[in-house]
């Protein structure tokens, strides 16, 4: 076992802000009307976009300002289709286009401001807008009921796997990019998927084949934002959830599944 007076310290944060963040957040689900969890999930992707922005433009006050609000309107898509189709998106490219040409930056600085404005709104609004339209989708209850599944798949296979990788785990599956994700917390994470899946929709081949999917977009959400702070050299990104980071790094795997969830039940 590893760890040690720091590690229990941690751990107990980490307990305690995913007790609170529980509560919360089945107060919002099972008692308030799908509107607030919507509200809620928008006020995420804002947030996630935020932090984001303020890590790739720190010195770029307008574009850390407009990349939230891209990213809210890339979250309305699935909400509002032709009236972001023919109005938001344009506006989502000629914008950042627009500013940062005016900023006159450096060829590589603008090139990673362009790739910035685009990337991060759909990275963070038009998957995870795709979170909030699973709240309604098929009926009130079959949304709740995705969504519900969506917490439980994300959030228990991402803590079975930092606990059995952190205290158990020997093999990194990739240490360039995250050194800390190891070959034995992804197989219990593929695995916790796979369970909670069947657990949710029944035991069938095809729910087997969504499980495995599931576990799949859960671990490379992840894993893309480990290769992305690596890039940026920061461990957190941010400090708003003790134990757990910040908003990016509570939302990778969700938004990102929520997404694969969304186009599985779409076809």
């Amino acid at each position: 076992m590893k760890g040690g007076k720091g590690g229990l310290v941690a751990s107990f944060k980490r307990e305690i802000t995913a007790f609170i963040g529980i509560i919360l957040i089945a107060f919002i689900l099972f008692i308030l009307p799908p509107i607030y969890f919507q509200v809620l999930t928008f006020l995420f992707i804002f947030l996630t976009a935020l932090e984001i922005s303020f890590l790739i433009c720190s010195d770029f006050l307008l574009l850390k300002i407009f990349i939230p609000l891209f990213s809210v309107s890339w979250g309305l898509y699935y909400f509002f289709k032709d009236f972001f189709l023919n109005f938001l998106l344009p506006i989502n490219i000629i914008m950042p286009l627009f500013l940062i040409l005016f900023k006159n930056p450096s060829s590589k600085e603008r090139l990673l401001q362009l790739f910035s404005s685009i990337s991060v709104p759909i990275l963070t609004g038009f998957f995870g807008g795709s979170l909030a339209f699973l709240r309604i989708l098929d009926g009130r209850k079959n949304g709740l009921n995705f969504v519900v599944y969506l917490l439980i798949m994300v959030w228990l296979s991402d803590s079975l796997a930092y606990y059995i990788g952190k205290n158990f785990g020997r093999k990194k599956i990739s240490p360039n990019i995250s050194p800390n994700k190891t070959v034995e917390g992804t197989l219990v994470l593929l695995f916790g998927a796979i369970i909670v899946t069947l657990i949710f929709f029944g035991f069938s081949l095809s729910n087997l084949f969504l499980g495995t999917i599931m576990g799949f977009s859960s671990f490379f959400g992840d894993l893309f934002q480990s290769y992305s702070k690596r890039t940026l050299n920061i461990k957190d990104s941010g400090k708003f959830f003790p134990g757990h980071g910040g908003f990016w790094d509570r939302t990778d795997s969700l938004f990102f599944s929520s997404y694969i969830f969304y186009l599985v039940k779409s076809l």
